[in-house]
């Protein structure tokens, strides 16, 4: 009796793994705006980033007019029609710039809360891109596109 609960388990473990990645796989990001001393620089470089490992994300010019009109983390992925939203609080502790990034689901819900730091904001803005990308809960270009499957090709008898 013990063994089949936690074969279901397992198979419902992995169905909601496996839901949640392919939510990942379609669908836009938003990069809320960021706050603290230096967030513009940081978010900017981010964007420029993860766009370069080719995650699909909403036009800072369009995020940033939301925003300023929208309350709500689940009315501004509505209206950015965003799977998945980021923000990110920037501060400096000591000498050291700390990220606190949090990211949110078109619901509002928070998935994840990520935290770095480094003596260097470009650093740090590589770490959150680094830590983004590991949750594999960013929407990428690459994994929207259908792969075309190879035809089997046979020699002539």
């Amino acid at each position: 009796m013990g063994w089949l609960r936690v074969g279901a388990l397992a198979v419902l473990v992995s169905i909601g793994w496996s839901s949640a990645r392919a939510n990942a796989d379609d669908g836009t990001a938003a990069l809320l705006p960021f706050q603290g001393p230096q967030a513009a620089k940081v978010r900017q470089n981010v964007q420029k980033r993860l766009r370069a490992k080719g995650v699909n994300l909403v036009p800072l010019k369009q995020v940033n007019a939301v925003a300023k009109k929208t309350q709500g983390y689940a009315k501004r992925a509505a209206r950015l029609k965003a799977t998945v939203l980021v923000r990110t609080r920037m501060r400096r502790v000591e000498g050291r710039w700390i990220a606190v990034t949090e990211v949110r689901n078109a619901k509002g819900q928070r998935m994840k809360r990520l935290q770095t730091s480094s003596s260097s904001l470009t650093r740090v803005s590589n770490r959150v891109v680094g830590q983004l990308m590991a949750t594999g809960l960013m929407p990428t270009a690459a994994a929207a596109e259908p792969v075309a499957e190879e035809e089997e090709v046979r020699a002539p008898t």
